[in-house]
């Protein structure tokens, strides 16, 4: 099994597990972000930033210090180049991946 093939299952049903992304890095993570053992599944992304998430194993990629996860492009951008009309909501968790 490859990196990019480890996805999380969740022991506990979740009636929200439709909304979530699976692995937006298929083979590889792309320019922006970095391969971890064990990434997690609360990115920081234009519009939220988590105090505190679930603790498993997400996608194995997590966005490069500086850097942001877009979930409208499905890719880390540079924090500055968010929409200036987001305004980042600091929350206490928001899960993006599956």
């Amino acid at each position: 099994m490859e990196m990019s093939d480890v996805l999380v299952h969740d022991a506990i049903p979740d009636p929200d597990r439709d909304k979530y992304i699976w692995n937006p890095f298929p083979g590889f993570c792309g320019p922006n972000a970095t391969m971890v053992r064990c990434g997690g599944v609360c990115p920081e992304t234009c519009l939220f930033k988590s105090l505190s998430c679930p603790t498993h194993c997400g996608v194995p990629c997590q966005c490069k210090p500086g850097y942001v996860f877009e979930v409208s492009l499905l890719l880390c951008i540079l924090r500055s180049d968010c929409s200036p009309h987001n305004k980042q909501q600091k929350v206490a968790s928001h899960r993006v991946f599956q």
